[in-house]
């Protein structure tokens, strides 16, 4: 409904009607302290829960830090097994006469 409606309307019925079709679109006091009480118990909430994602996204990252830690730990015993290897078939090669 328009200003212009509701001003019409108000001009030309009883006042107690025209109440109740303005009840029909806007809330009344009780309505809007609960809708107020519930906005602002999202507000609250919402810090909460973004502080509670945020703490379990940290430790997801320290686990796969740790994680990624040990595999790194693996791979560098793997390439100090390889360059003792690579070193022996040197030697060995050496020792033989091989490409000197």
């Amino acid at each position: 409904m328009t200003l212009a409606e509701l001003t019409a309307i108000y001009l030309t019925t009883h006042p107690l009607y025209l109440f109740s079709i303005l009840c029909l679109y806007f809330a009344d006091k009780t309505q809007t302290e609960d809708r107020f009480d519930r906005v602002m118990e999202e507000l609250r909430r919402d810090p909460e829960e973004q502080s509670r994602k945020w703490d379990e996204q940290k430790q997801k990252g320290d686990e796969q830090n740790k994680r990624w830690e040990a595999n790194q730990q693996v791979i560098n015993e793997m390439l100090a097994d390889n360059r003792k290897l690579s070193q022996k078939h040197d030697s060995t090669i050496g020792a033989l006469g091989i490409f000197k």
